[in-house]
């Protein structure tokens, strides 16, 4: 596995959720 993509994965998946958090307050 490619742990640097996973890494990039990781860290939009985060993102997304921040922003999906900070909509919802």
């Amino acid at each position: 596995m490619d742990t640097c993509l996973e890494t990039l994965i990781a860290e939009q998946q985060t993102m997304a959720t921040l922003l999906h958090e900070s909509l919802q307050q």
